[in-house]
């Protein structure tokens, strides 16, 4: 998949998106916390699958790996996802060593944290249930009390379960192809995240 320079937030944030993405605050509000990108013209992509990166106010977890849950019980909770229907971690990956471009312009430690969670949705009609996919990348900006997201939506999978979404780096169908995409988009971005203007964060 083909990568490109993106700058965010006005200039203040560099990082890396695929190729073929549109801006969505081109066609649509999106909150000033956020940048929204949707699949235009990427053919490793579906056209509904989308690109997000959002600035959040750092939660306080017993550890790292357990902000990524808080996260995601966030996001479920914001989309009205309860009990059965809430995000299930598939799993999560650290790599916080991977942060080059980030810790250049930070002086504390950083954490990374990619997790990779689904949730069932709603599809009549359908033998299979319908799986919403979620990659989540969590950049931890001790500095400034911040958590980074960047998240990548992958919906329409069709399983029996979410256990077979699992086992994503050692199998080679065309589901976990997908998922793989997805996660190798939110390490680029995050491998690549770097802050040029401080003043962002106030």
């Amino acid at each position: 998949m083909a990568f490109q320079a993106q700058k965010l937030y006005g200039g203040a944030v560099a990082t890396s998106i695929p190729t073929g993405l549109l801006d969505a605050s081109q066609v649509r509000q999106i909150p000033d916390t956020q940048e929204v990108f949707v699949n235009m013209n990427n053919p490793s992509l579906s056209p509904e699958d989308s690109l997000i990166f959002d600035l959040l106010e750092m939660v306080e977890a017993s550890d790292d790996a357990g902000a990524v849950k808080m996260h995601l019980d966030e996001i479920s909770q914001l989309n009205g996802l309860v009990g059965d229907a809430a995000w299930k971690l598939l799993e999560s990956q650290d790599i916080s060593s991977k942060l080059r471009h980030f810790t250049k312009s930070t002086s504390s430690s950083t954490k990374g944290y990619v997790a990779v969670a689904a949730a069932p949705a709603q599809k009549w009609g359908k033998d299979k249930a319908e799986w919403v996919v979620l990659i989540l990348g969590l950049i931890r900006h001790i500095e400034k009390d911040v958590d980074i997201l960047i998240s990548v939506n992958l919906p329409s999978l069709s399983v029996e379960s979410c256990e077979e979404l699992r086992d994503i780096e050692s199998s080679d169908n065309e589901k976990h192809k997908r998922i793989k995409a997805g996660k190798d988009i939110v390490i680029k971005a995050m491998e690549n995240y770097e802050i040029l203007d401080g003043g962002l964060f106030g």
